[in-house]
């Protein structure tokens, strides 16, 4: 096994794996969205991969929709990294989600935290060596290729120090200096900075009492964000933050065409790879005779029948295309069996059992189409 790249340090993790998944319907109506595959492998294993090699000692993951499954695929350790799962019986959000941790992060040296729905090699060593240089109270992992449009303009960053000015533009042009990055779902925070989680804490009180004055109701505690309960706050009060700008290939698969898109450049590969490399086929998935792949991915277990045609799609598990098939732009849920000759693009097609039908979609026979977006 390779060398720890900080030896001396106690680094843990959090995983944000409790979402509902809602954008990724109806792929994650049966399966939640850190078990997606993505290469023959679920989405959740490609971050703990990252993780372990930069030396994390432990790992958690907080899990709420369909959570159990999460913990059938990852089991108690993860290539002798041990996981620790928290469970949320009402979503706490990204910073609330630090909340029941206070044990696992108590003697932690550095706390990293990462989104679970993102696709990426996190360049997590650079970004603590980065962190370290500097000695923030957080730093934050930015995207330069990442369309800014997409995510709500970027973060504004000095351009000269990599300090983070704001978190979303207040004029149309930026003074100058002032670049803007797309946040790529990973964070370095000092240990410290829990110490705001008992400030929150103290908030919910405050308003829980009231409510019980008000009406006599339970209130729940609402869904704690990271920027905009944590970030915000502190650099209203001058306190530090810090970007590292990265071209890494970041995907945020947080609607199916993401997915899609994520997974099929995921495919290429890196370096000189990429210019080779136009499909992905695992090694249990079955190809018949005279079968066209243009930039697909063909997960474990499918088959593709004679003559069929297959660009710029994914196929996932144990799903089957009968012969003479032409999809194009399309997403093939698991386990299902397309008929003969089918014509499909820009659909995402799973069984009916996956979950809701909404109007937009339309159901023949056992199968749902519901449109790309």
């Amino acid at each position: 096994m390779a060398r720890a790249p900080f030896p001396a340090l106690r680094i843990r993790a959090l995983v944000l794996a409790a979402g509902l998944g809602t954008r990724l319907r109806p792929l994650t109506g049966q399966l939640p969205k850190p078990l997606l595959p993505v290469l023959g492998r679920p989405l959740v294993a490609h971050s703990l991969d990252r993780l372990r090699a930069v030396g994390c000692e432990a790992v958690a993951l907080n899990l709420h929709h369909l959570g159990r499954r999460i913990v059938e695929a990852v089991g108690d350790e993860w290539a002798g990294m041990p996981v620790t799962y928290s469970w949320e019986d009402e979503l706490l959000g990204t910073l609330g989600a630090l909340r029941p941790l206070g044990d696992f992060f108590a003697r932690a040296d550095l706390i990293l935290v990462i989104n679970g729905d993102s696709l990426c090699r996190w360049p997590l060593e650079r970004l603590v060596k980065s962190h370290l240089r500097h000695r923030p109270q957080a730093t934050l992992l930015v995207s330069e290729r990442a369309p800014r449009s997409r995510f709500g303009g970027g973060i504004g960053i000095d351009q000269r120090t990599g300090a983070i000015r704001d978190f979303r533009a207040q004029r149309a042009q930026d003074p100058e200096g002032i670049v803007r990055h797309v946040f790529a779902g990973a964070h370095v925070l000092e240990p410290a900075l829990l110490d705001a989680l008992d400030a929150l804490d103290a908030v919910d009180a405050v308003d829980k009492d009231r409510a019980l004055e008000d009406g006599g109701q339970r209130l729940s505690a609402a869904p704690a964000c990271l920027v905009r309960d944590l970030y915000e706050p502190m650099l209203a009060r001058g306190e530090t933050l810090r970007a590292l700008s990265s071209r890494v290939r970041w995907h945020d698969l947080g609607s199916p065409a993401r997915f899609l898109d994520g997974v099929l450049d995921a495919a290429r590969g890196r370096g000189p790879m990429r210019l080779l490399r136009r499909n992905w086929v695992a090694a249990s998935a079955r190809l018949a005779r005279g079968v066209r792949l243009e930039r697909a991915v063909i997960e474990s277990g499918a088959r593709i029948g004679l003559g069929s045609r297959i660009e710029e799609s994914i196929v996932l598990t144990g799903a089957t295309v009968a012969e003479r098939s032409h999809l194009r732009r399309t997403v093939v849920g698991p386990a299902v069996e397309l008929p003969r000759g089918a014509r499909i693009e820009g659909r995402i097609v799973t069984p009916l059992a996956a979950g809701r039908v909404s109007a937009a979609d339309s159901v023949v026979g056992k199968l749902v189409y519901t449109p790309l977006s």
